[in-house]
Formats: structure tokens, sequence, C-alpha cells
């Protein structure tokens, strides 16, 4: 690093020294006025803007700052240090662009500087420029594959690309070469769960929870990987864990809720559900399993939960306006949906099997999609007429009786031969539904069975037994709109078929979910 010839005075030594021991020790005002007393007499002491710099940086000053390091870079041009230092606070300002540049400029002098390419390579993650990201990330491992963070940073690009294998690779090396950073062991975790792989996942979180006994995020998936392989009494024990560190909360009683479902404890599922209920009236995980419970107990006081002759409602679409029917309005949205300029179907879904689930669907350009959603919005308000209200119901009596107080939110689902959805619901919604937009010969053959059929009530496969209070398949057709409350459990079966089964699937939500 360039500083002046004075530097060599003993005065000027003992200041800058000062200020670097006052700055390591936060007593940030002291530090500068040592830095300007050696400015005063050296004005072009790199060193002393550094530290300037460094004292602004810390106590939140960020165009001084840049100021600093502006001088200080005029001073020495050849020290790339202080270049990328002030590309770094050009991002902590999430000024991007001027980052980028600063950044390929020191590049452009030493193509192998370490520290300019894991900066670039954020950089261009944050700007969406993810291909681009992922070419300094490798020069930049190439360097120093030994760097935990640059392999854990890599893996959370991967993963949006969706290169699901590579960033879980990625979150692997970074834990090789830091085994007891916490955040990377989550994040490992978390994306072998995406991918399915709960026993890996187990492994990694019983691991965490043993360094870090309290750690809440942990509890929570540790339970729930724990629960997806069956293992009921860990998972409620990791769930019991969860209210401990937590407290008493809707989202740690539903987590027992679930967990004791699958321990075979329905009893302790139904109380669970009652206490979340206090938290969050009409909570719809809570609903899903207190209905499996009272089912699985035989219970038959209080309000029926699961009742499909009263509480799903099923439309044929008439064709909007400037559609000669409903077959070209069918061919309309699949045109629409698989030339969409926005939709991305390229993500895990874990409900999912041999297919794909999109984003969002209704955005611009909205296409067809703008007359499906005001048909949706139109079915929707005459089943929120027809479900009516009942004060004694968990679901009914705080479900929101103007639909216009919900918002419309929807995504593509598209199945493949052998393409099926396990059991779930939409915890988040008020109201779920699907319109179909396509089907497989298949599934126009009641000679078939039930292939590719929709089915509602049965319990997940990793609770012992039951369902929500019965098990009815749904045959839909083409044109049809179905809408249903949005803690009913429902899948999708299995078909064979050269043809793709398309349909948009929606949620009514709350405004305040996003």
């Amino acid at each position: 690093m360039n500083s002046s010839p004075s530097t060599s005075e003993p005065k000027i030594e003992w200041e800058l020294e000062t200020a670097r021991q006052l700055l390591r020790d936060g007593r940030h005002i002291k530090a500068r006025r040592h830095c300007r007393n050696v400015l005063a007499r050296d004005p072009d002491n790199v060193q002393a803007l550094l530290l300037l710099a460094d004292g602004s940086a810390a106590s939140g000053r960020a165009s001084e700052n840049l100021d600093y390091l502006k001088r200080a870079m005029a001073l020495a041009p050849e020290n790339l240090d202080i270049r990328v230092a002030y590309a770094e606070q050009l991002t902590r300002q999430n000024n991007f662009d001027d980052a980028a540049l600063a950044l390929e400029a020191v590049l452009a002098i030493d193509p192998e500087h370490e520290l300019a390419l894991t900066d670039l390579a954020v950089t261009m993650q944050a700007l969406g420029r993810l291909q681009e990201a992922r070419k300094y990330y490798e020069k930049a491992l190439a360097l120093a594959s030994h760097d935990a963070r640059l392999n854990h940073n890599y893996g959370t690009l991967l993963k949006q690309l969706h290169d699901f294998d590579g960033a879980v690779d990625a979150y692997r090396r970074s834990i090789l070469l830091s085994p007891y950073n916490e955040d990377y062991r989550l994040r490992l975790g978390l994306a072998l769960i995406e991918k399915g792989e709960f026993e890996e996942a187990v492994e990694h979180m019983d691991v965490l929870a043993t360094q870090n006994p309290n750690h809440e995020r942990c509890a929570y998936y540790q339970s729930y990987a724990h629960m997806k392989l069956g293992n009921g009494t860990a998972a409620a024990g990791a769930a019991d864990r969860l209210l401990n560190i937590c407290g008493p909360s809707s989202t740690t009683y539903t987590s027992i809720a679930s967990t004791y479902l699958c321990a075979g404890r329905p009893d302790v599922t139904k109380e669970a559900c009652a206490l979340a209920f206090q938290h969050s009236p009409g909570n719809r995980q809570a609903l899903a399993d207190y209905a499996i419970a009272h089912a699985t107990l035989d219970q038959h006081d209080g309000p029926t939960l699961f009742d499909l002759s009263s509480m799903l409602a099923i439309e044929s679409v008439q064709a909007p306006e400037g559609y000669a029917d409903i077959t070209e309005f069918n061919q309309a949205l699949h045109d629409h949906i698989r030339n969409h300029p926005v939709l991305d179907f390229d993500r895990i879904s874990l409900s999912c099997h041999h297919g794909a689930t999109s984003t969002e669907l209704f955005v611009e350009p909205s296409g067809p999609t703008a007359p499906l959603q005001a048909i949706i919005r139109d079915a929707c308000r005459r089943f929120r007429a027809r479900l009516g209200r009942d004060a004694e119901h968990p679901y009914l009596a705080h479900l929101p009786a103007n639909t216009h107080e919900l918002t419309l939110s929807g995504w593509t689902t598209i199945l493949r031969n052998q393409g099926y959805q396990h059991g779930h619901i939409h915890a988040k919604a008020w109201i779920s539904g699907v319109y179909y937009v396509s089907l497989p010969e298949v599934m126009k053959d009641e000679a078939s069975g039930d292939e590719g059929c929709i089915e509602f009530g049965r319990s997940p496969y990793y609770y012992p037994r039951g369902s929500q209070g019965g098990i009815e398949v749904v045959r839909p057709r083409e044109g049809q709109l179905l809408l249903f409350p949005s803690y009913f459990l429902h899948r999708t079966l299995p078909f064979v078929g050269r043809q793709d089964r398309v349909t948009i699937a929606f949620d009514f939500l709350a405004q305040s979910v996003q």
C-alpha cells in the first residue's frame, strides 16, 4: 500500500498506530482526530485516508467513506485493493452497476485478483446476471477452492440457476471446510429437504441440534424432516423442543399437532390444534390436522370439517367474449402458458412428480388469463356465499365474508406421463381451486378408472392411518373449475399417456400474505 515518504516521521507513525488501535476498540471519533492530524502534516497520506474510510464505514457515514476511498485511489492508482474496497462500499449502498464497473476495471489489470473475482460474482448475482456470476464464481473457486464462504455463496447461485444437485454439492463442500458454521449446515439441510433427501437432511439437522440445541429453524426443519421419514417420536421430540425455544405460537402448536399425528397420538394433535386456533383463528394447517385427528378418533361431536357435498364447487366455464367456444379459449390459455416471457417452470416443487410447476401466472402480459381471473373471482364469490357463516365452525367463523378482501394468486402445473402430485394443502390460503386447461385422452375415458383424477381427504403417507373424514375422487373435465377450502388435503393420481395434463391452480390469500 502506498504512502508518502513523510510517514517515516515518528509523530506520524505514532498517530497512525494510535488511530488503528482506537478503531479496533470502536472509538471512531478519537481515531478520526488522529488521522486528521496526520493529514494536516501530510495531505497525501494514503494510510490516513484509508483509516478514515474504515472509521466512516464503521460509524455509518457511507458517503464520507466513498470520498476518502476516492482520494486514496487517486493517490495510489496502482493499488487494486483500494479499488476493491471502493467497489465493496458501492455494493453496501446497493449501487451494484457502478460496483461491477469498478471490479471489472480491477480484473482488466489483474485477471486473477481473488477478492475482485469473488466480489464481482456476488455483484453479478445481485444484478440478476446469473450466468456471468457463475463464470466469476468458478474463476474464484479455481484460485480458492478451500474458501468455505465462497463455496456456500456459489451454492446459493446454483440454486437460483435451478442446479439443485450442484447447489447441494457446493453446500457440502462448505460444511467440510467449516463444519461448525451453523448457517452453512442449515442451508445444506434445507436444500436436501427441498430435494426430498430427508435422511441426509436429518443427519445434518441432528448435528446442528447438537451444536446448538436452541436453534429455532433447526428444530422446526428437524421435526419436519423426521416426520417425512415417518419418525414420529423423533419428530415430536423436535417439535417439543421448538415450543421450549420459541414459546407458544401458532407455528409451534401446528408443528406439535402434525408430528404427534405422525407419532400416532391424535389426542395430543387435537389439543395442540385447539391451542393453535387461539393464536391463529382458522389456521388452515391446524384445520387439516384437526380434521384427521377428529376422524381418526371416530368422534362425531362438533361441526363437520370435511364434507365435499357442501364444501366443493364444480363449475363448467363458459367461453368469455372473443372466443368461439371453451376449446378455443383453452387453446389460447395453453399457448399463453407455453410462450409466456416471464413464466418459469424450472424449479423444485415438493408436491409435483414427473412434471413442472410454474411461478406466478397472473402477471403481465396477462393475455387470456385476464378473463380467466374474472371468471375465477365470480366463481369464488358464489362459492363463499354458498358456504355461509357458522360461528361454531373453526373455518367458516373466520373465513372472510367478502372475497374482495382476498388476493388471487395462480400458477400452472404441467404433468407428463406417470406424473402426479402427492397430498398437500395450501396453508396460507383461505380458498383454493383449479381450472382444467387440457387433459390427456386417458382421463376422458371413464373405463380407465381414476387415472389423472383429483382425490380429496386422504392423510399424508407419513401419518399412520386415517383421512379427513372420507376419501373421494373427482374426475374433472376440460373447461371445469373446482373450488374448495384450502385445508382440504388433495392430490392427483398418476396417469399413463403421451398428452400433458395442464391445469391452472389458484389461491385466495389474505391480503397481508405475500
